[in-house]
């Protein structure tokens, strides 16, 4: 199947993870990543390096760890041999320099960086330290700035440029968003995978369930979510649910452990669902981190709930987040989820597989209300809980306040610890848009929302209450604590 690729960097990648997932459905013991480097560069010409050998050593260092061979289990990397291309130096003296008599360029600089030839002003790269206070100061607009796309889009500064202008992830900063990886436009930056190890255990029949997030809606283009469904079973996976049941679950649980909140008098409570807000809280504001709502995500909620009901299943989380890998490496949630794999590396196992989504018929999946599917989308978990309120006519003071971003989410976070928050409920979304923006997605467009929200609609579960029936008779485990 010929897939549409938003980028050349996402079609490597494809390439790269069809090839491990390949060798998990072939149980391959030993992958000769030279072989594989040959295949996918096959020459003679060079494609987006200098030659076909340098491109073949960076493949070898992505199929490492596409194929989980390496030890560090670092949720995002960085492929040393793949970042070397992005501008060195930060700030450039353009020509538009006139060399005026101001040089408020020179005199601002802090460390005596910048010195005038000639009538034109240059940098010293030796002294420079980025402060930016030349470009600042200049009338002339005559200073650029080349920020490297990883550290504009990180929005905790925890991309770091060692001595060897490599960059490198302080990852006690890191909130494993995924955004550097997303938008390095020579994709040297990656998430670990466990595409080869899931593709293995299909191949072996182990009684495998997909827990498909709500965002999956808009992935496959010109496809019906059924043809997913159907395609997942095709290549070796015992059932296929929706984690928008997940979230019906926590509805319940987190509208319950809010009133709970609010009547001991606490001033806030946030969501729990984005592992990357839960991240940014108890890295950035660590005296705040009470305030996190102690029910589980949609995601371990409803592992929990199948492997309640399945002894022997092993689950995998399927959706476009990375920092879910990251979830579900915590010791508190080992029970629910056995692996985590993104979109893009579904579209991997598929196309080992030769899996043409669109011919494949349909199977119906019916399992969650349109309140769980909206989860996927900014300000769903806030609306949810507003209506699950309303259906239930409970009596309580419901203010939600939106959170669209990390920055924003960081900013509301703030506002509430000094008393300013114009509300009582933070949806931390760190995914400018929620979950169909996700790093692991297959496409970022603006119709991805409406096409989330037609999906819901043909929910036959109208509201949390119809999906809750049959799962409230269950004892299931839906706090952290």
């Amino acid at each position: 199947m010929e897939y549409k690729f938003e980028s050349n960097t996402q079609e490597l990648k494809y390439k790269v993870l069809k090839a491990a997932a390949k060798a998990g459905f072939n149980k391959e013991k030993r992958v000769s990543k030279s072989k594989l480097a040959k295949e996918i560069i096959p020459g003679p010409k060079p494609s987006f390096r200098c030659c076909i050998h340098k491109e073949r050593t960076i493949i070898k260092e992505r199929l490492q760890i596409a194929l989980h061979e390496e030890k560090d289990e670092s949720i995002i990397k960085v492929i040393d041999s793949a970042c070397e291309q992005c501008p060195i130096q930060r700030y450039t003296v353009t020509d538009a320099c006139r060399g005026c008599i101001a040089r408020s360029c020179e005199n601002s600089c802090p460390v005596d960086a910048v010195y005038m030839v000639a009538g034109r002003a240059y940098i010293n790269y030796e002294k420079c330290i980025e402060c930016g206070k030349c470009k600042e100061t200049c009338q002339f607009n005559a200073i650029s700035d080349t920020l490297r796309p990883c550290r504009r889009s990180c929005p905790v500064d925890a991309i770091e440029i060692d001595d060897s202008k490599i960059a490198k992830i302080n990852y006690e900063k890191c909130i494993s968003c995924g955004q550097c990886a997303y938008n390095c436009p020579f994709g040297a930056i990656t998430d670990i995978s466990y595409v080869k190890d899931v593709a293995q255990d299909l191949a072996n029949k182990v009684p495998m369930y997909a827990l498909i997030a709500p965002s999956i809606a808009s992935q496959f283009n010109n496809t019906k979510i059924g043809q997913v469904t159907h395609s997942l079973k095709k290549i070796g996976f015992k059932d296929v649910i929706e984690v928008a049941l997940g979230a019906d679950i926590v509805i319940k649980t987190e509208t319950e452990e809010f009133i709970q909140r609010m009547e001991e008098n606490n001033n806030y409570m946030t969501t729990s669902c984005c592992p990357s807000f839960v991240n940014l809280i108890e890295a950035n504001a660590k005296d705040q981190v009470n305030h996190i709502s102690t029910t589980v995500s949609p995601m371990v909620a409803l592992g929990r709930l199948v492997k309640d009901l399945h002894k022997d299943a092993v689950t995998v989380f399927i959706g476009p987040c990375i920092a879910k890998k990251h979830e579900a490496k915590k010791p508190e949630f080992k029970d629910a989820i056995d692996y985590v794999i993104t979109f893009e590396e579904l579209r991997s196992l598929l196309g080992a597989k030769d899996i043409v989504v669109c011919d494949m018929p349909e199977d119906p999946l019916n399992n969650a209300s349109y309140q769980g599917r909206m989860f996927a989308v900014q300000g769903g978990v806030a609306s949810s809980i507003t209506n699950y309120i309303i259906d239930n006519n409970l009596d309580v003071d419901f203010q939600p306040v939106l959170s669209n971003g990390a920055k924003e989410c960081l900013k509301n976070i703030n506002l509430a610890k000094y008393g300013k928050l114009k509300g009582n409920f933070i949806e931390g979304m760190a995914c400018n848009g929620g979950c169909i923006s996700g790093p692991g997605s297959l496409t970022h467009q603006k119709k991805d929302a409406n096409t989330i929200k037609q999906y819901a609609l043909k929910a036959k579960e109208k509201t949390t209450n119809d999906a809750l029936e049959v799962i409230n008779t269950l004892n299931l485990k839906l706090h952290k604590k």
